[in-house]
C-alpha cells in the first residue's frame, strides 16, 4: 500500500506541475488529501490535529514560496500565487504520518534531506514548467538549502510532537 501511495503522490506532483494552470488540478489535490485523511484516519487514529497541522503546513508551504519570490529567487507568472503550487502543497502533509516517520529521532537527517530534496523539486518543477522560474547564485542556493532543511526539520519535529504523539 505504500508504493502505491507513494507512487501516486509523486505522479499528482508531476500532474500538478505540468497542468496545474487548470484549477481543477488543486481541487484535485483537495480530493486526494480528503480520501487519505478519511482513509488513514480511522486506521492511524489521526484526528482534528492532523487537519489544524494539515492546515499550518500548507499555509507554511505558500508563505515559504511567496518568501522564496520576495528575494527573487524564484518567480512565476502567476499575479498572486501559482496554482501548480497549490497543488503540490495540498497533498504534501499526507506523506507525514508513513514516509516521513523514519526522521521522527533523526533531526539532523531531516534537515539534510530537507535541505537536498527541497531546491531539488523547485529546480525540478521549474525545469517541468515554463511558468516557474529560479534566479539564484550559489550563496542564494545555500540559503534556500538552508531554509528547506530547517522548514522540513521543524515540520517534521511540530508534526510528531503534535499529531501522532503516543500514536505510534
Amino acid at each position: 500500500m505504500k508504493i502505491i501511495k507513494i507512487t501516486g503522490l509523486q505522479i499528482f506532483w508531476y500532474f500538478s506541475i505540468v497542468y496545474g494552470s487548470n484549477i481543477y488540478v488543486p481541487i484535485l489535490g483537495a480530493i486526494l488529501y480528503a480520501i487519505d485523511f478519511l482513509v488513514f484516519r480511522k486506521r492511524n487514529h489521526l484526528d482534528h490535529k492532523y487537519l489544524i497541522f494539515s492546515f499550518i503546513l500548507i499555509l507554511s508551504g505558500f508563505l515559504l514560496d511567496m518568501g522564496i519570490s520576495a528575494f527573487n529567487i524564484m518567480s512565476w507568472n502567476d499575479a498572486f500565487y501559482p496554482t501548480e503550487l497549490v497543488g503540490v502543497w495540498l497533498i504534501f502533509p499526507t506523506y507525514y504520518y508513513h514516509f516521513f516517520k523514519k526522521f521522527k529521532s533523526k533531526s539532523w537527517v531531516s534537515f539534510i534531506v530537507g535541505a537536498i530534496f527541497g531546491p531539488f523539486a523547485y529546480y525540478s518543477g521549474s525545469r517541468i514548467n515554463p511558468s516557474i522560474s529560479l534566479h539564484f547564485d550559489i550563496g542564494d542556493l545555500v540559503v534556500l538549502c538552508i531554509v528547506w532543511g530547517l522548514f522540513f526539520m521543524t515540520s517534521i519535529h511540530l508534526f510528531f510532537q503534535l499529531v501522532s504523539k503516543n500514536k505510534d
